[in-house]
């Protein structure tokens, strides 16, 4: 099977490069910090978090974090973290994360890293111990990148050295972990053997997985033996009691599908994957917001190489095949948004374009699995809350295509059911698209739609009304801007969700820094972020870093939601790197106009959404054969009808394709002013007379202006539009007088 998960990493790096924070005053760095410090000495902790926090609110680099924590001294730091401010014990400890961060560079430098491994294992011991101390607090994980220690693994002979390798892998602890698991691809068991020792010493539970699957399937019994013992150490069970190395794997896989922070947690500047690949311990860096996906992609693939035929597998690889997808469309949108305004070369979008189509390319595992499979990933990311997913999950049975047959059939009027809210559905294969039809997401409840129109039903399905109402809606999408407002006190975030429901904004919830980061990484689709100042988990300018940090998040407005008694001082803060601070008691009409003011004249991408929504209800409603189907019709003609006046042609062009379908008689007005009305392109007036004609061959008499547009269409000769308008005339049904005077206005002699 195949591997995406070089897709996405080459698309940011190569097209946006390695991100960095944006730029900063140094000496701004330096003069806030020691104010901090001089307000701590004199004892004044709320000042000093104040102006610790406008420090980290300029996004200082690693270089002066070091610096500064040297210039401080421990004295400093220890004061703060004893002292009973909050805020400033959170201050002081996102400060030395900063700082920690310093002492990661200069890791992976192939040269230092052979250097170091020869005075490992050089005669002097002073010389040895300092080698592996420097390795195990700064090299870390990168000291795999030595071939050397894929070598004394293996090798018999080197019994002195090889000891003090595995004392110093052990002594690395997690950092060694990711690497020495791929190590079980090397094909010495010795190697293998002592690759399993190293893991029973560590004792970290994300080598469990490959642990057994060693136990249960080496062909030397010393390796398997040795898997046995290590697996004991870190659970004190007998591999016996545990699961079946591929559950193990899922599980994993799960824990980085979900971002759980244990084992998502990096402490390096790259994100590194590490591989055993054509005989060798290979890594690459991928971005921070792939990593997850990219190592329950790589979990997936581990326990199915076990057992091939375990599905919860090929459904959690189905979701980050689908996670992956949406990611690249982010990235697309983004950049052809920011190539419009200037602000990147079209030659940016055209990479990301063709990394898209690549990855598309990879659509064939959709038919291997096949609709029951990806119907199981539907339900998932349906559970999940996964929206981008679900579309894509759907999309995947739309283009298979999915056979009707797994579709419960029933009654074709859904029970009344509050927005969002499920009705019962029967536990059969296709009922994710069912409960899709109503999921509290429109997104998802379009996609929905759409496909079940294209899969072409000729059995009653089960509450096949909601279909058509839902195609009706996004025919008519007016795509209101999304919202998401992260706020830890429920009262106010549920304030701010209703007041801008009111006004027509789709607005979301989330309740923790880290749910907002979440929400806001996974997919972007949101048009601005309200964030509370304080959070559970940390504070603004943490999110506002993360957000403005990421290339697609970096163009969305922000709104700092402060304590009315300390918006002039959050004003402060936060002036310059957000869009504005509201009170949290401010009143509903005043936030319309800042965020209408925000948005204002910045509308054609919302009404580019709205119509690309139109477009692809309007191409499924033309698919439908009004003589040949089990949907109910009725309203459909009318919501089409209102799309011709001001709709771009992308969307008026399927729209009469369906109105000619329904051969609704009340489109023929307008129909015939599009093709009367020459400032129309020729593909919409081609269009328009063909619907027209297909609407006047069910009529029993065709009206005047219409037998008068077509008859004037009649003069441009030579043109698509003769050819259609003599083709419509053919189908209507024309009296006495019409006729005579189309001939006399086409006589020959």
């Amino acid at each position: 099977m195949r591997r995406w998960s070089w897709i996405v990493p080459l698309v940011v790096i190569a097209v946006f490069g390695v991100m960095a924070p944006s730029g900063f005053a140094e000496e701004d760095v330096r003069t806030t910090f020691r104010q901090a410090v001089d307000a701590l000495e004199q004892g004044d902790f709320e000042k000093s978090a104040d102006l610790l926090d406008r420090c980290l609110a300029l996004q200082p680099n690693t270089e002066i974090f070091l610096e500064l924590r040297k210039e401080a001294g421990e004295a400093f730091f220890l004061k703060g973290l004893s002292s009973e401010n909050e805020d400033l014990r959170d201050l002081i400890r996102k400060f030395l994360r900063g700082a920690e961060k310093g002492e990661l560079k200069d890791r992976s430098n192939p040269e230092r890293i052979n250097s170091l491994m020869e005075d490992l294992k050089g005669d002097d011991f002073r010389q040895q111990f300092l080698a592996a101390q420097e390795i195990i607090h700064s090299v870390g994980q990168y000291v795999f990148l030595s071939e050397e220690i894929v070598e004394v693994l293996s090798n018999r002979q080197k019994d002195d050295h090889r000891v003090r390798v595995i004392r110093l892998l052990s002594e690395m602890g997690p950092d060694a972990v990711r690497p020495l698991v791929e190590l079980f691809g090397l094909p010495d068991a010795f190697g293998r053997q002592n690759v399993a020792v190293i893991l029973g010493h560590i004792r970290d539970r994300r080598a469990l997985p490959y642990l057994k699957r060693a136990w249960e399937g080496d062909e030397d019994q010393d390796v398997k033996d040795q898997a046995a013992d290590s697996i004991q150490k870190i659970t004190g069970r007998s591999p016996r009691d545990l699961p079946a190395s591929p559950v193990l794997f899922l599980r994993d896989a799960d824990r980085y599908y979900y971002d759980e922070p244990a084992f998502v947690n990096n402490n390096y500047r790259e994100w590194i994957v590490w591989d055993w690949r054509d005989g060798k311990l290979t890594s690459r860096s991928v971005p921070s917001y792939a990593y997850n996906e990219t190592m329950a992609e790589e979990l997936c693939y581990e326990g199915l190489r076990v057992n091939p035929s375990f599905d919860p597998l090929w459904t959690l690889l189905l979701n980050t095949y689908y996670a992956r997808v949406t990611e690249v469309e982010a990235a697309l949108e983004v950049a052809v948004e920011k190539s419009a305004r200037g602000e990147l070369d079209a030659s940016t979008v055209d990479s990301i374009q063709a990394d898209l189509d690549a990855l598309q390319k990879a659509r064939s595992i959709n038919s291997v699995v096949g609709a029951e499979g990806i119907l199981k990933a539907l339900a998932r990311s349906l559970s999940d809350g996964r929206v981008q997913e679900a579309v894509a999950a759907i999309r995947a049975l739309q283009d298979l295509p999915m056979s009707a047959s797994l579709l419960p059939t029933g009654s074709p009027k859904p029970p009344k059911v509050s927005a969002g809210v499920m009705p019962p559905v029967p536990n059969v294969a296709g009922a994710p698209m069912i409960e899709a039809l109503f999921y509290r997401d429109k997104r998802v409840r379009y996609a929905a739609a759409n496909a079940i129109v294209r899969i072409r039903p000729r059995t009653d399905v089960l509450f096949r009304g909601q279909v058509v109402q839902n195609l009706i809606m996004a025919v008519g999408e007016k795509a209101p801007r999304l919202v998401l407002v992260i706020e830890g006190n429920s009262s106010l975030r549920n304030r701010f969700v209703h007041m801008l429901g009111r006004y027509h904004y789709l607005p979301l919830g989330a309740a923790s820094v880290e749910e907002g980061r979440r929400r806001g990484l996974f997919f972007p689709p949101e048009d601005i972020f309200l964030i509370g100042e304080e959070l559970p988990g940390g504070r603004a300018h943490e999110l506002i870093d993360i957000f403005k940090s990421d290339f697609r998040t970096s163009h969305i407005p922000i709104l700092i939601i402060s304590d009315p008694a300390k918006v002039a001082r959050a004003e402060q803060v936060y002036g310059d790197r957000a869009d504005g601070v509201i009170p949290a008691d401010i009143d509903e009409v005043v936030l319309k106009d800042r965020i209408d003011a925000i948005f204002e004249g910045k509308d054609e991408a919302i009404k580019a959404k709205a119509d690309r929504i139109a477009a692809e209800a309007a191409t499924s409603l033309s698919m439908i054969d009004p003589g040949d189907t089990i949907f109910d019709l009725k309203g459909l003609a009318s919501a089409l009808g209102e799309t011709l006046e001001k709709r771009p042609d992308f969307v008026r062009i399927p729209a009469m394709a369906a109105i000619g379908n329904l051969q609704d008689r009340g489109s023929i007005t307008a129909l015939t002013q599009i093709l009367t009305n020459r400032n129309n392109a020729e593909d919409a007036r081609v269009a328009a007379i063909q619907a027209l004609g297909s609407v006047l061959s069910a009529q029993k008499a065709t009206p005047p202006e219409a037998f008068l547009g077509l008859k004037e269409a009649l003069s441009e000769e030579g043109s698509p539009i003769f050819v259609a308008a003599g083709a419509a005339l053919g189908k209507a049904t024309l009296d006495a007088k019409q006729k005579l005077d189309l001939f006399e206005a086409e006589r020959i002699h």
